[in-house]
């Protein structure tokens, strides 16, 4: 396996490619070619697993413009037929989803708090929040800020920013950054953002997927695998149910099976407890809590472990 380029969470040189595969059709939007390839990364220095290529301002605006809106889902469900519209409306609305997602984060703020004499937050910024529904529902809070690029209406008490400066001015007390951190090359840039927004004493809330996927096996860092790859995805016939035998072997086998794919969809790398707490000491957070919880769902597609971290800007002392 080669070693190559540098971890782009926590800058070490020790990385070593361990598949090869491709960017998900859904997104490149065209026929599979030597473009849309990709590798699977692994950085020796604190773990982070991640894939190679960055996405370009089509694929992104593919992604993320009209996110999980009416042509996101012709175009996602064109080649995963399994993803529903069910589905798809339920990311980020399921009901009991956005209340134990709520619920975890205001107990795990007034456990801090009782247990650290720590004041509770008063002015929040929701990076990548959506509408702000996420947000804790605390008698302390008295302004609301989601930092949002897309045109998503926020929720009632909610005011959308789309700009760190904005952030900057706002000084909050409380940053969360919530499923986010796994979808951008920029995570260690928008840690760092975080931490010069914050107020000194300031929290930031971290909540990962924990959704790494299995260590691939050798044969998947070949030269041969990666020509198998483009060829599986020249053609949709061949692909979905390659494609979806390959989610299935890593659901339920936890690893993935030979003939399988390795896909580069909207989770851009794959972070644990160990890469979490090196790189926020490194910025100059100190990380106070980990917790691990499942927000669960009425969708079973949708049931699945996240990891919070909670950590928080250092005092500055006369």
């Amino acid at each position: 396996m080669n070693q190559t380029g540098l971890c782009r969470w926590c800058l070490g040189c020790d990385v070593t490619v361990r598949a090869h595969g491709i960017v998900a059709p859904w997104i490149i939007g065209k026929k599979a070619d030597v473009g849309s390839l990709t590798e699977l990364r692994e950085c020796g220095s604190c773990g982070l697993l991640f894939f190679s290529r960055p996405f370009d301002a089509g694929e992104l605006a593919t992604m993320y413009s009209g996110y999980r809106g009416e042509e996101y889902f012709r175009a996602r469900h064109r080649w995963e037929p399994w993803y529903s519209a069910k589905l798809n409306h339920a990311i980020g609305h399921d009901s009991q989803t956005v209340v134990n997602r709520r619920a975890h984060l205001e107990n795990f703020l007034t456990g801090y708090v009782a247990e650290t004499g720590a004041g509770l937050p008063t002015k929040i910024v929701d990076f990548g929040g959506d509408e702000g529904q996420f947000m804790p529902d605390l008698e302390t809070i008295r302004d609301r800020r989601v930092f949002e690029v897309s045109d998503t209406k926020p929720v009632e008490g909610v005011e959308q920013i789309s700009d760190w400066d904005e952030v900057a001015a706002f000084r909050p007390d409380l940053v969360m950054m919530c499923h986010v951190l796994e979808h951008t090359e920029d995570a260690r840039h928008l840690v760092e953002q975080a931490f010069n927004a914050l107020e000194s004493g300031g929290i930031l809330y971290v909540e990962i997927p924990l959704d790494r996927p299995p260590r691939p096996q050798s044969t998947l860092s070949r030269k041969a695998y990666r020509r198998y790859t483009t060829w599986l995805a020249t053609a949709r016939w061949r692909w979905i149910p390659v494609d979806f035998l390959s989610l299935l072997s890593r659901r339920y086998l936890g690893r993935t099976m030979p003939g399988m794919v390795v896909k580069q969809s909207e989770h851009i790398q794959f972070f644990d407890r160990t890469a979490l707490d090196l790189v926020l000491a490194a910025v100059g957070f100190e990380t106070v809590r980990f917790s691990e919880y499942e927000a669960s769902s009425n969708i079973p597609r949708l049931h699945m472990k996240a990891l919070g971290v909670l950590a928080t800007k250092p005092r500055v002392t006369a």
